[in-house]
């Protein structure tokens, strides 16, 4: 398991940590494009029925409709999966500074 990359951060002695961020990122990538691919399809769908109920005959343009729908429905879900997966397995990585609750944990700001 130590072939996966690993980020390297300071702690507040100056002890260098490892983070692993492989498995956030694959999780990430995966669970947001499944999600933002499925999320896609339906709004597209929608869209696309609503369309041909509303009688525009273009299929062009049922799909480009389609297509800009879904691509700005998959933006939040890909916030929040990689919110999801940051909190979950980077910042748990992280031991909180004496004092502070773990949930209060900022990652570090790179120069």
């Amino acid at each position: 398991m130590e072939n996966f990359p690993l980020m390297t951060l300071l702690d507040e002695k100056g002890k260098i940590m490892k983070v692993k961020y492989f498995k956030p990122w694959i999780l990430f990538f995966i669970v947001g494009s499944v999600g933002g691919g499925i999320a896609g399809f339906i709004v597209g769908l929608f869209s696309g029925i609503i369309m041909t109920i509303a009688g525009v005959e273009s299929q062009p343009m049922h799909a480009l409709v389609g297509g800009v729908a879904g691509y700005i429905i998959s933006i939040p879900i890909s916030f929040l999966v990689y919110k999801w997966s940051v909190k979950k397995f980077v910042l748990s990585q992280l031991e909180p500074v004496p004092g502070e609750e773990k949930e209060n944990i900022q990652p570090p700001l790179s120069p």
